[in-house]
């Protein structure tokens, strides 16, 4: 199956060279072994067809090890690390089998790996939920322990589900958007291959649902912050036509 895929993705590619394949789950470690041949596969067929895979790999970390690591450095263009920030936020729903959270077992994995890409080409990747709409904090930790590539969306689920957002959060979360616009300006000077681009993910199309409902204010904030940590070529229309009436007021 996941070598047709392939094929498929060739064949429906037309004149495009680079084609994305992120192994998700699930999570793909627990079959290691298929993502390995399928990677060696693509290999194969990229070069006839003159077509170049760049693969992701999102995993929760449970299983990296050494070998991991080394295939990942190899293979993959980008990593993505699940992490949801500060430990009791994090094990309050990334559980193992026997329901033990995974916090512990997996920041020092993540901080080798991170070090072992040379602190490029990875994002930590967060959820926020009910239990911390107060997100900023999570951000904090994860600055804390190392991490300079940051991630964190919204909880999607349903509305009777008891991490769903409600619309008391909406507040607090507006707020922690505004907080995070001024910490994206105090870090400006920093060298861009370090925190200047920390929220480059965490600021992106996930927050655009709450912009009408943000205070002027906030909006000028998230403007310079924009300006500060991204290139236009990274922004969705929606952010570049915001930005753009907001400099015209």
């Amino acid at each position: 199956v996941g070598k047709r895929a392939l094929d498929f993705l060739i064949e429906n590619s037309g004149s495009r060279h680079n084609l994305e394949v992120d192994f998700f789950g699930g999570e793909p470690l627990m079959n290691f072994d298929v993502v390995k041949q399928l990677v060696a596969y693509a290999r194969e067929i990229e070069k006839t067809h003159n077509k170049h895979f760049r693969f992701t790999l999102t995993t929760n970390g449970v299983l990296i090890d050494d070998d991991v690591i080394d295939f990942a450095n190899r293979e993959m263009s980008n990593v993505v690390l699940s992490l949801d920030g500060r430990k009791e936020v994090h094990d309050r729903y990334r559980v193992d089998y026997a329901g033990n959270g995974s916090w512990e077992k997996i920041v020092p994995k993540f901080q080798k790996l991170v070090e072992a890409r040379g602190g490029k080409n990875y994002y930590m990747r967060g959820t926020f939920t009910h239990a911390n709409p107060d997100f900023l904090e999570d951000i904090k930790t994860m600055l804390d322990l190392g991490f300079s590539e940051l991630s964190m969306e919204p909880v999607v689920a349903a509305a009777n589900d008891p991490s769903a957002l409600t619309e008391a959060d909406k507040a607090i979360v507006m707020e922690q958007y505004e907080k995070l616009a001024e910490l994206m300006l105090e870090v400006r000077p920093m060298k861009s291959n370090s925190t200047t681009d920390l929220m480059r993910r965490a600021m992106a199309s996930r927050f655009t649902p709450y912009l009408p409902q943000l205070t002027t204010e906030a909006l000028t904030k998230h403007t310079e912050a924009y300006k500060t940590a991204y290139r236009p070529r990274d922004l969705l229309p929606v952010e570049k036509t915001l930005l753009a009436d907001l400099e015209k007021e």
